[in-house]
């Protein structure tokens, strides 16, 4: 993405924001933008404030989380729970977004070539009736890199397994 395209994206949150009576304070600007940055990333809400806190070091914890469930309840933004006991975010695209969720190391993959994934998905969907949302699809395995260690997933509780 863009410099310019993240911008735009920021600007159109924070007017759907304003739109929906919600204040735009600076802090909230702040953590939007910081949101839009690391697209992609799936921080947690301590790395969000690290981030955020370079524009603003006076940011804190309890503003970029009040801040963040204002943003996830007007659908800026979503929970990622990859089992780690803490949630993960992510500005959501208008699309389906489909993750490959490590349950050994907890490493978040999107999935390559998705668009031809999602065109499947969106066949089957069709075939149902149905016309798919929106969302964050997260799909539980183990990686390569794991594999290659020889760490295998049987059950959500096997050994070596973080589910």
């Amino acid at each position: 993405m863009t410099s310019e395209e993240a911008g735009n994206q920021v600007q159109e949150l924070l007017k759907n924001l304003r739109e929906r009576g919600f204040r735009i304070t600076e802090q909230r600007r702040i953590i939007v933008e910081t949101l839009v940055e690391n697209q992609g990333v799936h921080s947690n809400a301590r790395e969000l404030l690290q981030f955020a806190q370079k524009k603003d070091p006076t940011l804190g914890f309890a503003t970029l989380y009040r801040t963040l469930l204002v943003l996830e309840d007007a659908g800026f933004v979503r929970q990622l729970n990859l089992g780690e006991g803490f949630n993960r975010y992510e500005v959501p695209g208008r699309d389906v977004t489909l993750h490959l969720l490590c349950t050994s190391c907890g490493r978040v993959r999107h999935f390559g070539e998705q668009e031809n994934k999602l065109r499947v998905l969106s066949v089957w969907a069709a075939e149902e009736g149905f016309e798919i949302s929106p969302q964050s699809i997260q799909i539980f395995g183990v990686c390569s890199e794991c594999l290659a260690r020889n760490i295998r997933c049987g059950t959500p509780r096997a050994p070596g397994c973080r589910r």
